[in-house]
């Protein structure tokens, strides 16, 4: 059940903003009010910004994000939801998945030539596939996505379930999932390039006597394979 029994309009110069919005997050909004708020830049002129509803929209998503995780059939275990949580919901993969969807476009703002040449930067990146985190621009996309989020989760009722159906498409769990890999391949590596650095010139000393040993061993094998072959042509 709805607490609003009308539909609350954007202001004039904001339905354009609001309906392709809804038209990229896949929801069409009751208090079209909550979403004008959300794309309102705090450097622009309008009493409300979307800074009170990133603060929710980071919660909401945190909330959404981990009762997905939790309830998803491959039953990741406490580290696993920890890793894929911090990664999902972080402002570098937030503001890809804004980026993705062009939400920068739609945000109304004032006299911020340096913050739109930072985004259209970083979006570009975005689309070349360059790893872009901590390139200026990012956080203002990151904080429209969680705004939108926010946005949706009080039109919902702030029904968490509702909200995790129409964003979990948008955040691409399964490209998180994949990046996550990575970077558990990368923390691998990592830790044995540690280990060994930890372990000191003993294993260095070890390893090389090792691969010395090793080569050794090959050298003699292709020899005797040699001598075999030329007594066996003497033979003849």
């Amino acid at each position: 059940m709805r607490l609003f029994t009308h539909q609350l309009q954007p202001s004039p110069e904001m339905k354009e903003r609001v309906t392709a919005v809804e038209r990229i997050v896949g929801y069409d909004f009751v208090d079209k009010t909550l979403l004008e708020e959300a794309l309102t830049h705090p450097s622009s002129c309008r009493p409300n910004s979307y800074q009170r509803l990133e603060l929710l929209g980071d919660s909401a998503l945190n909330h959404a994000v981990t009762k997905y995780l939790f309830r998803d059939s491959r039953k990741f275990n406490e580290e696993e939801i920890t890793n894929r949580l911090k990664d999902t919901v972080s402002n570098p993969y937030l503001a890809r998945i804004g980026a993705r969807l062009g939400l920068y476009d739609y945000l109304v703002r004032h006299n911020t030539p340096d913050l739109d040449d930072q985004v259209a930067k970083f979006t570009e990146g975005v689309i070349k596939g360059k790893d872009m985190t901590g390139s200026p621009g990012y956080k203002v996309l990151a904080d429209v996505v969680e705004s939108v989020a926010a946005a949706v989760y009080i039109d919902l009722n702030y029904d968490i379930d509702k909200l995790m159906k129409i964003f979990m498409p948008l955040l691409d769990l399964e490209k998180s999932d994949s990046m996550m890999k990575t970077k558990e391949s990368d923390s691998m590596l990592g830790y044995i390039a540690s280990l060994l650095y930890t372990l000191g010139a003993k294993a260095y000393r070890v390893i090389i006597s090792l691969l010395v040993f090793c080569l050794r061993g090959i050298i003699l094998l292709v020899i005797v394979c040699v001598l075999a072959k030329l007594i066996d042509c003497f033979a003849k």
